[in-house]
């Protein structure tokens, strides 16, 4: 008897999890930015209360270990798709194009037009998610009471490659799905198999192309809020 080390249940809530990170990071940005916006002295998010010029350090090492199991949350996606057999790879990858997460980054919900437009907004909304966070650091950054030293630039700079490696395992998701489509298209008859992976392979260009308005949307926003009264 095997023990099988993928299903598509396990996919399943490894996406829940994924959804899960992201909306306590969207709340979390949403509270500081507006805590600064109001220019209050303290500042309450994920369950911790404390004076906004001192929330720098906290915030960013919390957006920063939230990025780190977001990334690795979605590595552990790629790896499922790869070590699936041939009887859990369709639900596997069933369970990742149809998930309920609005900012699920894997959707697919056919061949239409339409349907390829509203299931390419995950990623781009994903990479305006990350500036939002950014952009509350930010903020806070400029409240500390003290000058920045190096453990808080540090902290700057791995929240930064933090995002760049989940971004990384977002393709690499991307790529196991392609390769984990094509194996199955040469052993069954199916047809509709390779259309799916064909059409992934050019939903994944749309993606990315709608995530680097989402990203220039979210670096204007990021611009706009940081100069207010500069």
């Amino acid at each position: 008897m095997s023990i099988p080390i993928s299903s598509g249940a396990a996919a399943e809530k490894q996406v829940d999890q994924l959804q899960n990170l992201v909306n306590a990071v969207i709340l979390a940005s949403i509270v500081i930015i507006l805590a600064d916006a109001a220019a209050e002295k303290e500042v309450a998010f994920l369950g911790l209360k404390t004076e906004t010029s001192g929330a720098y350090g906290i915030a960013a090492s919390a957006f920063f270990l939230a990025t780190l199991m977001i990334g690795q949350l979605f590595a552990r996606l790629a790896d499922m798709v790869n070590s699936a057999d041939s009887q859990e790879a369709p639900k596997i990858l069933a369970a990742l194009f149809n998930h309920r997460w609005s900012f699920n980054p894997f959707s697919f919900f056919g061949f239409r037009p339409i349907a390829t437009l509203h299931a390419s907004a995950g990623l781009g909304l994903l990479v305006f998610i990350w500036w939002l966070a950014l952009t509350a650091l930010a903020q806070l950054w400029g409240r500390m009471s003290s000058t920045p030293g190096a453990w808080e630039r540090g902290l700057w700079y791995a929240y930064v490659v933090a995002g760049l490696l989940a971004l990384a395992a977002i393709l690499h998701v991307h790529r196991s799905m392609g390769a984990r489509l094509a194996v199955l298209a040469r052993s069954s008859d199916d047809p509709d198999l390779e259309k799916i992976r064909q059409a992934l392979q050019r939903l994944l260009a749309i993606r990315c192309g709608i995530a680097m308005l989402f990203g220039a949307l979210g670096y204007w926003l990021f611009y706009q809020l940081t100069h207010i009264g500069a």
